[in-house]
């Protein structure tokens, strides 16, 4: 029976969606979490996930929204066009601040118009741009196929077949900046939660935010962990990890969303496993583990 029901909702959303794009529309919006949101029709990754489903990672979703309270300052690097931080807005209120760091610029416009049409410009700041190790300049290699996939490092032509119709991608420059150096020129005082998903450049980015780490202590960290991606961004996986438990003292609990299930892991026990090229996991990191992994559980 209800196998039956989401065969037929399926059906219904993809008629809606063909529906869409025969009146040769490009874009569409529909409500997600309680908010309006709108995406782009040609992107076949997150954006058709949204329209289907009317969600993106239900468990690290819920995860995310059972960390903030209200009045918390969060930073989302790697905004896409918005989806977490609508989320975090809707939680933390009018009193939070989510600073929300996006380069690629089709991604940003929807951003900022997600952000503009459910009124959140005085929660939400959107910055056009990457954050890396240092301020300047790098390449953005886009996908035309998955508009979550744009990466500052180029990506190889298997990774191609996958995600940009076997062609090479476009190459557009973009700004950089580091996020001590910003919050540096622009103060946020304390930040409660940080988000970043960059496709592989995870390590320059938390290499660009030592200060940002150490004046924080309770801050959580939500990173993607992507052993393929970030050997192509010219890091190694096992650097990542150490950096996080050693440098930035932290421990890292791994994110098992098919069990809705929450592992403490050592940095060199996740390094050695093997994860297929294209599995992205997510890690939530802190210095007090067992308060925040109560604070999850509850």
């Amino acid at each position: 029976m209800i196998a039956r029901l989401i065969r037929k909702w399926n059906h219904r959303r993809n008629f809606e969606r063909s529906v869409w794009q025969r009146l040769g529309q490009r874009y569409a919006t529909v409500r997600v979490n309680g908010h309006w949101m709108t995406f782009d029709l040609q992107d076949t990754t997150i954006s058709e996930w949204l329209f289907m489903r009317r969600t993106w990672e239900p468990y690290e979703s819920d995860l995310m929204t059972r960390v903030l309270r209200r009045g918390a300052t969060v930073i989302d690097i790697g905004a896409h066009i918005g989806y977490y931080s609508l989320l975090a807005a809707r939680r933390i209120g009018r009193q939070g601040h989510v600073l929300a760091f996006e380069p690629a610029p089709d991604n940003f416009a929807l951003l900022a118009r997600n952000i503009r049409q459910n009124r959140l410009g005085q929660i939400v700041h959107a910055e056009n741009c990457a954050v890396s190790d240092q301020p300047g300049e790098v390449t953005l290699y886009l996908s035309v196929v998955n508009n979550g996939d744009h990466r500052v490092h180029p990506a190889t032509p298997e990774d191609d077949v996958l995600n940009n119709w076997g062609r090479p991608r476009e190459r557009l420059p973009v700004t950089a900046v580091s996020l001590d150096g910003y919050l540096q020129q622009y103060p946020l005082g304390p930040i409660d939660v940080i988000k970043m998903d960059v496709q592989g450049a995870e390590l320059k980015v938390l290499q660009g935010m030592p200060v940002t780490l150490r004046q924080n202590p309770n801050v959580v960290l939500f990173v993607e962990y992507w052993p393929h991606g970030l050997k192509q961004a010219g890091s190694n996986p096992l650097d990542l990890l150490r950096f996080l438990t050693q440098q930035a003292g932290m421990s890292l609990i791994y994110i098992v969303p098919e069990e809705r299930r929450l592992q403490p892991i050592a940095a060199d026990e996740l390094a050695a496993r093997e994860f297929d090229p294209t599995v992205q996991v997510d890690l939530v990191c802190s210095r007090n583990p067992a308060q925040l992994l109560a604070t999850l559980s509850a």
